[in-house]
Order: C-alpha cells, then sequence, then structure tokens
C-alpha cells in the first residue's frame, strides 16, 4: 500500500464515519419526534441503523472490499462492540483525570483503533 492509498482510505472513513454520524442524528430526531418514545431506545435503533449505514459505506467505499458479507458483518459487530466497550471503559479507568480529557481520549483513541480493526480485522479482503 503506498502512502497516497492510506491517505485516501482515512479521508473515505472520516466521509464515511461523519455520514454514519449525520445519519444516526436524522434518525434520532425523527424517530424522536415520529414515535415519541424515550430517548435511549430512540438512540438504540439509530444507532443500530447508522452501523448499516457505516459497515456498507465501509465496505464499498472506504475499502472497497467483496468477499462474504456475513463473515464481514460478523467482524464489524465484534469490532462496534470491542470500540463500544473502549468508549465506556477509558472514563471508568481513568476516572481520576478530569472528565473532559477521557472524552478527548476516547475522541482520538477509538477512531484510530476502529480504522485498524476495519482495515486489518474486518475487511481483510476474505
Amino acid at each position: 500500500m503506498t502512502v497516497r492509498t492510506g491517505l485516501v482510505e482515512l479521508i473515505r472513513f472520516g466521509l464515511v464515519g461523519g455520514s454514519a454520524t449525520l445519519a444516526y442524528l436524522i434518525i434520532a430526531i425523527l424517530f424522536e419526534w415520529l414515535l415519541s418514545i424515550d430517548a435511549v431506545y430512540v438512540s438504540f435503533c439509530a444507532y443500530s441503523l447508522a452501523a448499516v449505514v457505516s459497515f456498507f459505506g465501509h465496505r464499498y467505499f472506504t475499502f472497497s472490499r467483496q468477499g462474504r458479507t456475513a463473515g464481514q458483518a460478523i467482524r464489524f459487530v465484534v469490532s462496534t462492540l470491542i470500540g463500544f466497550s473502549v468508549a465506556v471503559l477509558i472514563p471508568v479507568i481513568f476516572h481520576m483525570f478530569a472528565p473532559f480529557l477521557t472524552y478527548v481520549v476516547v475522541a482520538v483513541l477509538v477512531p484510530i483503533m476502529s480504522f485498524l480493526l476495519l482495515k486489518f480485522f474486518v475487511f481483510t479482503g476474505s
């Protein structure tokens, strides 16, 4: 892989992540407005649907991979759960630091980790 290819993947990763985040916001706002259910349920549903946007965006746009969708989807769920766990555990482990610092660490570490998991575990070409 060339430096240019890696840079293109990083840019595409950011675009897909931004698109999935936007999808989450739109879905959450619409569900809240249309269904008038608790924010926890709305957020879970919106996050789950945005994850679908993320999976297919990364599969076809970020990493341009073919292969068995089922295997990639399972690995994607695992990588998403790992990212979620790290995002929850960092503030717990570093509770003695200012909350803002732990949020910054999560905001930096989780996307880096997610990119690496997606590239080398989820979308390995298989």
